[in-house]
């Protein structure tokens, strides 16, 4: 419809089509009523909890926790692993013997 050239007539008919319009308004107390549903949804517990969790400062204990968790269980771990000097001074001396010993001397031939 780009090219269609419009007449007087309908041109003035669709100017005319805005006269009757008025600027809308809305229902008396809705504001009031906004506001009533906006707190409302406030009171719920799971808003409550979600306010209080999304805080920083309980992300960072939290994360401080966790970091107190970790570090405790690394060091348990450290100190379950760790073997007496003389154990494992005694349990090297062992395995080096036994690698010591050549097996072609061990294995030999009968004419």
């Amino acid at each position: 419809m780009p090219n269609r050239k419009l007449s007087d007539h309908e041109l003035d008919a669709i100017l005319n089509s805005l006269d009757g319009v008025q600027k809308a308004s809305p229902e008396p107390f809705l504001f009031t009523r906004i506001m009533a549903r906006i707190q409302s949804s406030d009171d719920n517990s799971w808003a409550r909890v979600l306010k209080f969790v999304s805080k920083p400062a309980f992300a960072l204990a939290v994360a401080i926790i966790f970091l107190f968790i970790n570090g405790y269980i690394l060091l348990s771990q450290f100190r379950n692993t760790a073997e007496p000097a003389e154990e494992s001074t005694q349990a090297m001396a062992m395995e080096y013997t036994g690698l010591t010993t050549p097996y072609y001397d061990v294995n030999e031939e009968i004419p």
